[in-house]
């Protein structure tokens, strides 16, 4: 069975965009602070950011990948009447 969208699966796609929205902030900081320690603390942070961002999009790749391959393997699966029990 294929993930559905109201299932409680987190959403790594939103995540992504917000951990690019933190690398994007942290650049800012960088570029506009004047003490050399603190901006290569913040490069240093947007560069985690966007590889942790990265890293997101590769699951939402991967996801998508299983949920076709699932799809794809339930397709070929012919349906079958439900076996009588016993007691019928």
């Amino acid at each position: 069975m294929s993930r559905q969208s109201g299932d409680n699966a987190p959403d790594f796609a939103a995540r992504a965009v917000e951990l690019k929205a933190r690398a994007e902030e942290h650049r800012l900081r960088a570029e506009t602070t004047i003490d050399d320690a603190w901006r290569t603390i913040h490069y240093a942070a947007a560069e985690s950011y966007d590889n942790l961002a990265s890293d997101m999009e590769k699951v939402v790749q991967r996801l998508a990948s299983i949920d076709r391959a699932i799809a794809r393997a339930e397709a070929k699966i012919p349906a079958r009447p439900h076996p009588k029990s016993d007691r019928e």
